[in-house]
Formats: structure tokens, sequence, C-alpha cells
């Protein structure tokens, strides 16, 4: 549905239209990047940052809702960048672990 919903929408930020379904709609600047897939724990879409409920209601936002949202989506990117690589470490270091404990036993 979310995929959907982007494919139908979509407007890249310098103004031109690039619709898939061949509908034109002027001037509304989007942060979408065409991932449109929502992270399950945080409820944010991994490519642009916005929620379900923001990604729905983009076209009916004033533009200046339009702005706060975009302006709080590089937090929420960067909070999701720092919690993958820390998720990252963690799996590392568990590998990293589990190797040394298999040199062990032998």
């Amino acid at each position: 549905m979310l995929a959907g919903i982007a494919a139908r929408r979509h407007i890249l930020r310098d103004g031109k239209d690039e619709h898939p379904g061949g509908a034109t709609l002027m001037g509304i600047e989007t942060p979408c990047t065409k991932v449109c897939r929502l992270d399950p724990q945080s409820g944010f879409c991994l490519g642009c940052g916005r929620t379900a409920d923001e990604i729905a209601g983009w076209l009916g936002f004033s533009p200046e809702v339009r702005r706060e949202v975009m302006a709080s989506l590089p937090a929420r990117l960067a909070g999701r960048a720092a919690e993958t690589e820390s998720l990252a470490r963690d799996a590392t270091t568990r590998a990293r672990q589990s190797a040394a404990g298999r040199r062990d036993a032998q």
C-alpha cells in the first residue's frame, strides 16, 4: 500500500513532476526517495524518514507543516543510522566472541 501511495504522489524536489500514472501535481516539495519501506520498530520510512500518516497526508498538508516535517527528517534518519550502526557493532562483537569460543573449544 505504501509503495502505491508514493508511486501516485511522487514529485521531484526541483518541482518537475515524475508521476508514473501521468497525473500532474505542480510545486509540492517532497523528501520521497522512492524507497517506501516502514521500519516496524520506529514507524519511519527507511528512505525519507516520514511516518505512514505523514506520507499519506502529504498533499493535504500546508507548506508550513511540510517544512516542519522536512526539518525533522535529518534527525530521524540520523537516529535510525546510529541505531543500525549500534546493531551492526553488536552483531560483529557476538560473531567474534562466538569464533573465539569455538577456537578455545578446539
